[in-house]
């Protein structure tokens, strides 16, 4: 029942299709009797949806994925969503409202259905401040802020950046959860491969990205707590694996302020971790770095964006250049395989249009049409035999590894042989 109820809010939301959402709840044979019942389902859901403003739920809006090519023209309603501004049903309210037009010239807009561009689009007035590429957030969180999309009693981080810009879809995600209690930085982002990568990296051999906390102790150092936190056998209460290596460093012992460096994140580890070396919970914690990601002069409250040398400093953590190159050579396949395709279409348009002028003006209107397709085909052949460089690259540094192998398997045999040699004469000198 929950499941049909949530595919019935996405049907209401427009999400997904009526049709695709019937199909994949059930097989044919269990849809046809449940055909009213999933009618009455998606018509309450979409009543439901309409009374609220906006209100999506956070699971359904977390549903989102963060397009591969972010698109320059799109409808206008399906725009002013993403953009966070409205709901799709109410596009055209909010077009009146505040005067919503396209261009310089002030051309207003006819129908919700009307495709424009994001930089031609003009709210009172006034350009929009962000086109629909991933946002990437560093907020500074304060004390008594909870980080979460759910609307309760509590404040949330969301309530600190403008309502248009927490209403984006997809929905920001946290890179890293803070305490209510605890404050400091906090990476908000709309691309969920960043987010996997600064919480839970999964490529082989990647490099966690560390946290700096500053901490204020509630009791005295006692000057063991560095080495205890080096030596990677710190277990904490009711956790069967002991916490890796972190760093600890006194700041100002007078004041007991120190500079904790982790690089995983359990439940309330630092507090945990300080209680286990027996100086109880810590007065206040506060986390002023996440890899090459500073708080720096950020105030409590504040936010700004993630810089694009940040960005890069992000994804090549943990990185060999070995490996920063081989992902440019896949990248760069990659780009010239979606021109391939690109191009493959084009011309295969091209030729059923050169049919149709074939069939209504004759065979004297073909050359240029066809002139252009062949032009089109060389360009797709010549794109692929480009394709083929990257992976002969990879193919001949693969031989030459196995190469290498080879000849250490060989060097190694030597050895062997030469160790049995020695022994047969030392044997034989002392028989």
């Amino acid at each position: 029942a929950g499941s049909m109820w949530g595919r019935a809010q996405c049907m209401a939301t427009g999400i997904i299709p009526i049709r695709q959402s019937l199909c994949a709840c059930a097989p044919t044979t269990v849809l046809l009797p449940l055909t009213p019942l999933l009618a009455v389902v998606a018509v309450s859901a979409q009543q439901s949806h309409m009374t609220s403003s906006f209100n999506v739920h956070p699971m359904l809006r977390c549903r989102y994925t963060t397009p591969a090519r972010v698109p320059t023209s799109m409808r206008v309603d399906k725009l002013l969503t993403h953009l966070g501004y409205c709901s799709r049903d109410s596009t055209m309210n909010f077009v009146r409202k505040h005067n919503v037009t396209v261009g310089d010239s002030g051309e207003h807009l006819k129908s919700r259905k009307q495709h424009v561009k994001v930089a031609d689009l003009r709210i009172g007035g006034k350009p929009v401040p962000y086109d629909l590429s991933p946002l990437h957030i560093v907020l500074h969180k304060p004390n008594g802020y909870v980080c979460t999309h759910e609307k309760g009693e509590h404040k949330t981080v969301f309530d600190l950046l403008p309502r248009e810009m927490a209403n984006r879809l997809p929905a920001l995600g946290i890179c890293g959860r803070l305490d209510k209690w605890v404050t400091g930085l906090v990476i908000l982002t709309q691309d969920g491969q960043l987010q996997n990568q600064i919480i839970t990296p999964k490529r082989q051999g990647s490099k966690k990205l560390d946290k700096e906390y500053i901490i204020t102790a509630r009791n005295p150092f006692r000057g063991d707590e560095a080495s205890i936190f080096a030596s990677g056998r710190l277990t904490l209460k009711g956790e069967p694996v002991a916490c890796l290596p972190a760093t600890f460093e006194v700041l100002d012992q007078a004041e007991r302020r120190a500079r904790i460096v982790l690089v995983e994140g359990k439940y309330h580890q630092v507090r945990r971790m300080m209680a286990a070396v027996g100086n109880g919970v810590p007065s206040t914690i506060k986390r002023v770095r996440i890899g090459p990601v500073s708080l720096g002069d950020l105030k409590e409250g504040e936010w700004r964006m993630v810089t694009d040398e940040e960005l890069s400093a992000i994804h090549a953590w943990g990185k060999s250049r070995a490996e920063i190159e081989r992902s440019r050579r896949q990248e760069a396949a990659r780009s010239r395989e979606r021109e391939l395709q690109r191009r493959q279409k084009r011309a295969a348009n091209l030729e059923r249009m050169m049919g149709k002028k074939q069939d209504s003006s004759g065979p004297e209107e073909e050359t240029g049409e066809e002139a252009e397709a062949e032009a089109e085909t060389k360009s797709a052949r010549q794109v692929k035999r480009e394709d083929r460089r990257p992976r002969e690259g990879e193919e001949e540094e693969a031989r030459e590894g196995e190469r290498e192998r080879e000849r250490e398997r060989e060097g190694e045999g030597e050895r062997e042989r030469e160790r049995e040699r020695e022994g047969e004469g030392e044997r034989e000198r002392e028989r």
